[in-house]
């Protein structure tokens, strides 16, 4: 699901891809490397030593949450806004000039059609 939205409102293929593996893989290792690091500190300070058990289930459930987290996020989005997402591509925005001297927004002054939810 992540990657489904990511592709539909990314600018190109590879920053949707990139977008996706930074979120649904690397952040959470980021988080684990982290919290691995804080319990190895704490364990050398005289804290509790934590088991390998202990660290590969909080690999798992770090990246459970990360994917059901992201999920309902782009689930969300997908439902709600595919079709504003879907347009918005294909409306043509104020060129750069208008837009430095005009201040206006990139696709101001078009109008956006979107059909109501019934």
């Amino acid at each position: 699901m992540v990657g489904l939205w990511l592709g539909l409102t990314a600018k190109n293929p590879n920053r949707a891809a990139s977008a996706s593996v930074l979120r649904v893989l690397i952040l959470p290792g980021g988080v684990w490397s982290l919290l691995l690091l804080v319990l190895s500190l704490n364990a050398m300070r005289g804290g509790h030593e934590s088991s390998f058990n202990f660290f590969v289930g909080l690999w798992f459930v770090l990246g459970l949450v990360a994917d059901i987290a992201f999920s309902v996020w782009a689930r969300n989005k997908l439902l709600t806004q595919f079709r504003l997402a879907a347009t918005q591509r294909y409306l043509s925005g104020a060129g750069f000039f208008r837009r430095l001297f005009t201040g206006s927004e990139p696709g101001a002054g078009t109008p956006v059609v979107v059909a109501a939810r019934e």
